[in-house]
């Protein structure tokens, strides 16, 4: 499948009286390449935007765009398309009728992407173009923000070389500040004190490198901040999204020698 919207890359394909309330622009500190990923990755958006999406459900994605469903009663949706390799435009409608069209170009450099968003709404009320521009550029603002950061820390990631060292001795057990980062056959964890015992967690989802948290929850379970994959500390698996093609790598073993702190994969 592809686009639900007719003509869906042309401009206001379904002939509104639109009026420009807004445009934001400003340099991201993410190659195209990055941006590019993050623009096609509906799933991130009520987990690093759970401030402005409190519901995001599926319902077509390809490489055309995606999709989905906006709120639980699913009379909302929002549409993004790719119009070409520089632009692309998200809709949003309210039982089937369109009430936005915002158009995002981009403009690449050699480790930062200039983007230019413009904001076109139907029915804005005389006088009220100001403060709905407004409270667009701050909603994005925010946004860009959060994508930013996402983006920048899985570049870093991703271009980082990993020690692929199957033994790593950390120090002497009274000597160490835990919690300890290390890094072990090409991945990271991190050592912690769990009730007097030493524990070994990951540090980075297998998902799309995102941070986990430094401790397991109460059900013993990692959640991903980015895209709110979650997984059983225990088993590695992957409890949601049901979807996924994903785990947690094997706990190193921890083993304490004389005073010698030493994990092993």
């Amino acid at each position: 499948m592809a686009a639900q919207q007719p003509n869906a890359c042309d401009r206001n394909p379904n002939n509104l009286d639109f009026t420009r309330v807004a445009v934001y622009e400003r340099s991201i500190r993410a190659d195209i390449e990055r941006v590019w990923e993050n623009v096609l990755d509906w799933e991130h958006l009520p987990h690093l935007h759970d401030s402005s999406f409190d519901f995001i459900d599926l319902i077509e994605a390809g490489a055309w765009g995606w999709r989905v469903h906006a709120n639980a009663q699913r009379s909302a949706t929002i549409e993004l398309v790719v119009a070409n390799a520089r632009s692309y435009v998200s809709r949003s409608y309210a039982h089937g009728v369109q009430n936005a069209e915002i158009w995002t170009h981009l403009s690449p450099g050699a480790a930062t992407t200039a983007i230019r968003v413009e904001f076109d709404l139907p029915n804005v009320p005389e006088g009220k173009q100001d403060i709905i521009g407004q409270r667009m550029l701050d909603l994005y603002a925010r946004l860009w923000d959060e994508d930013e950061s996402m983006m920048m820390e899985r570049a870093r990631r991703l271009q980082e070389s990993r020690s692929r060292d199957r033994s790593v001795t950390l120090g002497r057990k009274d000597d160490l500040q835990l919690p300890v980062t290390f890094q072990l056959d090409g991945r990271e964890y991190r050592l912690s004190d769990a009730a007097g015992e030493l524990t070994v967690v990951p540090t980075l989802c297998p998902h799309r490198l995102g941070p986990l948290p430094e401790h397991p929850a109460a059900d013993g379970t990692l959640t991903c901040p980015w895209h709110g994959y979650r997984f059983d500390i225990d088993t590695g698996a992957c409890l949601s999204p049901a979807t996924a093609q994903c785990r947690l790598p094997p706990a190193p073993v921890v083993a304490v020698e004389g005073e010698r702190v030493i994990v092993r994969s």
